[in-house]
């Protein structure tokens, strides 16, 4: 089995900082830059020299950690709900003014589309439990949402409108990252910050849950699924007895009965597959 942040990621990483200050020279003058780029950083990671060579190259042509990029903020903590917030539209606004760059020229977005690049070859990788358990979790929980939202986020046009409305007034963004929610008096909600230094909290009439869980059999409320589990034709996928969601497929996308035989007239396909496999929900 494969460790997807220790194994993978750091060769995700590598590909697309090449691909930063190779598009970073292309707009540079002189002949044949971008090549020479491309040369220098194959030839550094042959000889175990990329860290040093990636140095040299951001100070000619800017700095790009990929890591900072897919991790960015999972560690930070905040001195208040206005410095998070300020930070959070700071994020979005260089985001968007990336995207929005002339000819869509930029080299971080054409760094950050790497992972699309990649991604049929991540699930090469990754897919049919090619994933230890330990790091199959980490990956849903603290992987696989990060790249969604590097590939496939909301495009530039909603990012002004959300400044717009924080600009305005009309949004605010002041909880921090993991609120707590809690029950008030009169059937109110309180959310409460918990990564704040200065602690905010504010009671609410309506609370929308705007995420969407990964597909599940055992959640499903569709009776052809409900059915299928209920007569041990369909099964969690599980790694050795620890059930983790989704559902249990062969390679050949048959569901895998209770006792793990193939159902072989059945096929799923889809986001339903979710987990098992990996990338499903862009389309």
């Amino acid at each position: 089995h494969i460790d997807a942040r220790h194994q993978l990621l750091p060769l995700v990483f590598a590909e697309m900082e090449m691909c930063y200050y190779i598009s970073a020279a292309r707009q540079a003058p002189g002949p044949g830059t971008a090549r020479g780029v491309r040369t220098v950083l194959v030839e550094a990671w042959e000889s175990g020299t990329f860290e040093a060579v990636r140095s040299s190259l951001a100070g000619r042509y800017g700095e790009f950690r990929a890591e900072d990029h897919l991790f960015a903020g999972q560690d930070a903590r905040y001195t208040s709900a206005r410095d998070y917030q300020a930070k959070v539209y700071a994020t979005v606004h260089a985001d968007m003014t990336e995207a929005l760059v002339a000819g869509g020229t930029s080299p971080v977005k054409a760094a950050l589309e790497t992972l699309r690049a990649l991604r049929d070859t991540l699930r090469l990788a990754i897919e049919f439990k090619g994933l230890s358990l330990t790091s199959h979790v980490d990956f849903q929980l603290n992987i696989h949402s990060r790249f969604a939202r590097l590939v496939a986020g909301p495009p530039a046009f909603r990012s002004q409108q959300l400044l717009a409305l924080v600009d305005a007034g009309v949004l605010s963004l002041p909880f921090g990252p993991s609120p707590e929610l809690r029950p008030a008096d009169g059937g109110r909600i309180l959310v409460r910050s918990t990564r704040l230094d200065q602690p905010f909290e504010v009671e609410v009439d309506r609370l929308i849950r705007a995420h969407l869980d990964l597909p599940s059999i055992s959640r499903s409320t569709n009776p052809l699924f409900t059915n299928l589990v209920r007569r041990g034709r369909a099964r969690p996928l599980d790694f050795d007895g620890t059930p983790v969601g989704s559902i249990d497929l062969t390679e050949d996308f048959h569901p895998r009965d209770v006792n793990g035989r193939p159902e072989e007239r059945l096929w799923v396909f889809g986001v339903l597959s979710e987990g098992v496999r990996y990338f499903t929900l862009y389309i």
